[in-house]
């Protein structure tokens, strides 16, 4: 699950650091790596862990997600308004490398490689949880629940189980789609 963010009495201290690496970043005129590790972390610090599974995708979303969520868009859009004035032709491609960098995409060692298999195990549990409820759901509907296959609950569950041990709120879980 998503860490609280910081405190505003932390998150405002914090924004001359984040304004100098992120600055620091997109004006890098070679080598990029140590500025976007630098970039990156410091936005971890500040968001926690898992920042970038919050999404505006359906699932249910309490105050502190709808802050973070708004705090991310704005970010994104101060990289990709930098982007534009060094006139780089992706404007969106130093944010895409952000989130490559923040998932562990970068490959083993990196300090986020381990994010990036709690991610992947979190949105394949979702997926198959979701599933699952929603077929035993439908057979609910119809009153046919003892027609639902052998294993098919018990795995749900297990999903469901596994999805809590990765720290995840079954309750963001949009059902009703």
């Amino acid at each position: 699950m998503v860490t609280k963010k910081a405190s505003n009495e932390v998150r405002t201290s914090t924004l001359p650091m984040l304004h100098q690496l992120r600055t620091k970043f997109i004006m890098a005129s070679k080598s990029t790596e140590g500025s976007l590790r630098a970039y990156t972390e410091e936005l971890t610090r500040m968001w926690g862990e898992n920042w970038w599974l919050v999404k505006a995708d359906g699932r249910v979303l309490d105050d502190n997600q709808k802050a973070l969520l708004a705090d991310i868009k704005a970010e994104k859009k101060t990289v990709q308004a930098l982007a534009k004035a060094r006139k780089l032709s992706n404007i969106d491609k130093p944010w895409s490398d952000v989130l490559k960098y923040a998932r562990g995409a970068k490959g083993k060692g990196v300090p986020g490689a381990r994010r990036e298999i709690v991610q992947f195990l979190t949105e394949e549990a979702v997926r198959l949880y979701t599933k699952g409820m929603k077929f035993q759901q439908e057979l609910g509907k119809d009153g046919a629940e003892d027609m639902c296959p052998p294993g098919v609950a018990e795995a749900t569950t297990h999903f469901g189980r596994a999805l809590k041990a990765l720290g995840y709120d079954l309750s963001t879980i949009n059902l009703t789609k």
